[in-house]
C-alpha cells in the first residue's frame, strides 16, 4: 500500500513549534495496486471525540480545544506512512498551553498504528490522555488527583531566599510479555528496603542526567520511555519539552539492565518540573 496525496486546511493561530504542519482537515488518498480510496479526518474533531468519551467537557475552536481547566490542546499530524498489507502508522503531537502555568506551551509526540487513519489518530490521542494529560491537569488545577509529588528545596543564601521546586510524577505505564521475576524473588539491584517499581523509579534511577533540571528554575515537561526488547536489547527515549535529550536516553538504557526477570517490557511516564518559587517568609 502506498499513499498518494494529502490535502489539508492550514491552521492560522496555533503556537509555532515545527515547520511541518498538515493542518486540521486531513484527506489522504491510498492505493494498493488494486484500488484507490480516500480517508478523511479532522484532528480537532477526533481529539474532541476521545476526550468526550472520557467525560471531559471542552470548548472547540478551529485548531484547538479548551478544557474546563483552561488548558488549550492543539493537535497536529507530524508524519504518517502506510503499513503493509493494511493499516497506517501516524506520528501526532498535542501542544498544551495554559495562560498562567504553561504560557509558552509544551508538546509531545504520540506514535500509533491503526487499521485506518481515524483508528491510528484515536490511539495516539488516547495514549496522550493516559500518560500526559493527568499530569498537566494536576499542574493547572494545583491538586494531586493522579500524580505523585516531590518537593525540592534550595537553601537560602545571603543574596537569595529559600526556594522550592515541585516535581509532578505522572502515573507510570508498564506492560510486559514473557516471564518476570516473581515477588518472592526480589530484584537484586533494588535497595534492601526498596521496591521493584514505583512512580519515582524512572526519574530517580537516572537522576544524574537530570541534575541541571533539579537545580534549575524553569518549567520542564519530561517524557521517559524505556523498553527491554526481544533478546533483552535495551532501548529508550527521553524528551524535554518535546526535544530529544540524549543524556536521559543513555541513563534510561542503563536502568533497563537492572530490571528483574526476562521478556519484553516497557515503562513510560510523563514528569513535570514546576518553576521554582520562593518560600513564603
Amino acid at each position: 500500500m502506498s499513499w498518494w496525496k494529502i490535502w489539508s486546511k492550514k491552521s492560522r493561530s496555533a503556537p509555532e513549534k515545527r515547520a511541518l504542519d498538515f493542518g486540521m482537515d486531513l484527506r489522504i488518498a491510498f492505493g494498493d495496486g488494486r484500488r484507490i480510496w480516500t480517508e478523511e479526518e479532522n484532528l480537532v474533531d477526533c481529539l474532541e471525540e476521545v476526550l468526550l468519551e472520557r467525560g471531559f467537557k471542552c470548548e472547540k475552536h478551529e485548531n484547538h480545544l479548551v478544557l474546563e481547566s483552561g488548558l488549550k490542546c492543539f493537535p497536529r499530524l507530524d508524519n504518517f506512512e502506510p503499513r503493509a498489507p493494511s493499516g497506517i502508522r501516524t506520528v501526532t503531537t498535542i501542544e498544551a498551553v495554559h495562560e498562567s502555568k504553561i504560557p509558552a506551551g509544551v508538546f509531545e509526540y504520540q506514535h500509533a498504528i491503526g487499521d485506518d487513519l481515524k483508528d491510528a489518530l484515536r490511539q495516539g490521542f488516547t495514549d496522550w490522555m493516559d500518560c500526559d494529560l493527568p499530569v498537566l491537569l494536576d499542574l493547572v488545577n494545583e491538586e494531586l488527583a493522579a500524580s505523585t509529588a516531590m518537593v525540592l528545596k534550595k537553601a537560602a543564601t545571603e543574596s537569595t531566599p529559600e526556594t522550592v521546586r515541585r516535581v509532578l510524577l505522572g502515573p507510570p505505564i508498564r506492560a510486559s510479555v514473557g516471564p518476570r521475576r516473581s515477588p518472592a524473588s526480589p530484584d537484586p539491584a533494588a535497595p534492601a528496603s526498596g521496591h521493584e517499581f514505583c512512580p519515582c523509579c524512572l526519574l530517580t534511577s537516572s537522576l544524574a542526567a537530570f541534575q541541571d533540571l533539579f537545580n534549575g528554575d524553569e518549567f520542564a515537561g519530561i517524557r521517559l520511555y524505556a523498553v527491554r526488547g526481544p533478546e533483552g536489547v535495551a532501548q529508550a527515549d527521553c524528551r524535554i519539552n518535546g526535544k530529544a535529550f540524549p543524556a536521559g536516553k543513555e541513563a534510561l538504557i542503563k536502568y533497563v539492565a537492572k530490571w528483574p526477570g526476562t521478556g519484553i517490557e516497557f515503562r513510560k511516564q510523563y514528569v513535570v518540573f514546576e518553576p521554582r518559587r520562593n518560600v513564603p517568609g
